[in-house]
């Protein structure tokens, strides 16, 4: 598949889902930029991504302490996180999130 392909897919479903996430209330989060590779590790049983989401919220990534965890303290917590678990193998992974989510 050519580049050019990709990246139009890409926007192409960004457009559609953030259309879509808006008006249904969905927050998006996508675990690595289009061009990059979702780095996995089988000692974890999963991706460093979900790790990351899921350390957050076992540590109640409720910063208020209201018994909320929102889009955007999780969204700056993961991708914190993710930069350093991918640094340790000389990676890089920067998830995403849809553009109304946070705002």
């Amino acid at each position: 598949m050519n580049l050019e392909r990709v990246r139009f897919q890409r926007n192409g479903m960004r457009s559609i889902l953030g259309n879509t996430s808006h008006h249904a209330n969905i927050i998006a989060f996508s675990s690595a930029r289009w061009d990059q590779q979702a780095l996995e590790r089988n000692d974890i049983g999963h991706g460093l991504f979900t790790y990351a989401v899921v350390e957050r919220i076992d540590r109640r990534a409720d910063i208020e302490h209201k018994n909320v965890i929102r889009a955007q303290q999780l969204y700056d917590f993961v991708v914190k996180r993710l930069d350093a678990l991918a640094k340790n193998f000389h990676m890089q992974q920067e998830p995403n999130i849809s553009k109304d989510a946070c705002g």
